[in-house]
């Protein structure tokens, strides 16, 4: 394998690691968001 082939095979690698990272941060945060409106439903709901 060469150098050239090697360091490419890194950047591709980088960018598969950043995407899936970036995947999960998103999932997260919609699911955060999520939650926080369910919460803030639910006890609105109990106020009333």
């Amino acid at each position: 394998m060469t150098t050239r082939t090697r360091s490419l095979l890194d950047l591709l690698l980088a960018l598969v690691l950043f995407a899936l990272l970036a995947g999960i941060y998103l999932a997260a945060s919609h699911a955060i968001e999520w939650h926080v409106k369910a919460t803030v439903d639910a006890v609105q709901e109990r106020q009333q």
